[in-house]
């Protein structure tokens, strides 16, 4: 009898699952996703008005804003220091007098600025910005950039700028110390040659007198002489100061506003608002369904 019981309750357990079955599984994101799409289908008029609102709003922003042309102009300073080496301070204090200028016209003391660049304060007043920066690859290169409302006078305002810069004093005294230094070095090299050139005339004269002066080598020594005389004759007639390397190009088509990159900004902007503000929407309908049913 028990061995029958015992049968029968293995039977049992056999037929019972040890763990009850799991409940059907539904793919909630699925659900979830096509929710959605159903609220945006529903609530397509909040994200299309939006973004034709926000498309509208950049249009008139890109046509009211004024046009700004950029150029670009580049400052050479070939000045030595006294080692005879280039003077690398200078493209520095180049920038330091272009950024002067442009905190003048950042502050609108557009008649100081006039005042200094002899400009009409009226064409001042077209220019937006005035950038100066030294490249890496050339420290002696000053970079000019210059923004404005009108193309056309970007030429007047670099030439200006130019001998404002020329105007300066640390630049005139670069000049008149370079001039000096080249002076000298001239007056030295003629005094040379003639000393040599009258005693090459006494050796040819009188070559027993001079036997161990060669007349060759005092020939050699003149010709180098003269050349350097040249070369430093050339440097004093081309003591300039700083000289425009780079000359500006006049744009055709303005710099600022970047009408295609404002339209794509504000057709993002308003897609994404819109899809927010239909979300919105649908929960703030279904919270008021909510309560209307809990408060009849």
């Amino acid at each position: 009898m028990s061995e029958r019981k015992t049968e029968g309750e293995n039977n049992i357990n056999r037929q019972m699952p040890l763990y009850p079955p799991y409940p059907p599984y539904y793919d909630e994101d699925e659900i979830d996703l096509y929710e959605l799409w159903l609220t945006l289908k529903k609530r397509k008029l909040y994200i299309f008005a939006t973004t034709l609102l926000f498309v509208l709003i950049a249009l008139a922003f890109a046509f009211i804003s004024p046009k700004i042309y950029k150029s670009e102009a580049g400052f050479l300073s070939e000045m030595t220091d006294s080692s005879g080496s280039v003077d690398s301070s200078i493209p520095f204090l180049l920038k330091k007098e272009i950024d002067t200028l442009n905190s003048l016209l950042k502050e609108r003391r557009l008649a100081e600025l006039s005042h200094k660049l002899k400009v009409k304060e009226d064409i001042i007043n077209q220019v937006v910005n005035l950038e100066a920066n030294i490249p890496r690859n050339n420290k002696n290169l000053v970079l000019l950039t210059v923004e404005t409302k009108d193309p056309n006078i970007i030429p007047e305002i670099t030439n200006k700028i130019l001998a404002y810069l020329n105007n300066t004093e640390f630049i005139k005294d670069k000049i008149e110390t370079e001039k000096e230094k080249l002076l000298k070095e001239i007056a030295s090299i003629k005094k040379n040659i003639d000393i040599l050139k009258n005693l090459q005339k006494k050796v040819l004269q009188n070559p027993t007198q001079y036997k161990d002066v060669n007349p060759y080598d005092i020939a050699k020594t003149i010709v180098e002489l003269e050349s350097n005389l040249i070369e430093s004759q050339t440097r004093l007639a081309r003591l300039r100061g700083v000289e425009l390397a780079i000359t500006p190009v006049i744009p055709q088509k303005p710099y600022k506003p970047k009408a295609k990159l404002i339209l794509a900004v504000a057709l993002v902007s308003g897609l994404f608002l819109g899809i927010f503000l239909a979300f919105f929407a649908e929960w703030l309908e279904n919270a008021k369904k909510r309560y209307e049913k809990d408060n009849p």
